[in-house]
């Protein structure tokens, strides 16, 4: 049996009115309000992580030594940024705008989305997805989202 979660199983929840459907078939399942609130925040970004599959980056992964800014603004918009570790948060906070040395965790090797940070000497630790990063483009000399979403 494989350790590893096959992310396109989960259904895709992409607006209101599939969030509700899916929280109607947990609660036929018996799952409680809290279980289900999980579920769904879970199933939320499983769904914003497959979107962002195949979408132009500003280069395929990053290597440790890469400079790099926290994206606050953007983990501060996340829907669960309220029941987030104290800890986590005030990191975030005292370091947005800091530069940062991206490192690999060994624990976390076979997944180069998920990075340490050098100069973090906090107790934790703390792991960040590179889709929380904002990265140096040496072309230009900006920090800038990995993902190249282009807006509509």
């Amino acid at each position: 049996m494989s350790d590893k979660i096959d992310f396109k199983k989960f259904p895709l929840i992409r607006n209101r009115k599939e969030s509700r459907e899916y929280a109607k078939i947990l609660r036929k399942h018996g799952k409680s309000e809290a279980e289900i609130k999980g579920i769904i925040e879970l199933t939320k970004q499983i769904t914003n992580i497959r979107n962002m599959e195949g979408l132009p980056k500003l280069k395929d992964f990053l290597l440790e030594g890469d400079k790099v800014k926290l994206n606050a603004e953007k983990i501060r918009r996340r829907p669960d940024w309220d029941e987030m570790q104290t800890a986590y948060k005030e990191f975030v906070e005292e370091n947005a705008g800091a530069v940062f040395t991206v490192e690999y965790a060994e624990r976390y090797e076979d997944k180069p989305n998920m990075v340490a940070l050098k100069e973090d000497t906090s107790e934790q630790k703390w792991l960040f997805w590179d889709g929380d990063l904002l990265v140096y483009d040496e072309n230009d000399g900006l920090y800038k989202e990995l993902y190249m979403v282009q807006d509509a």
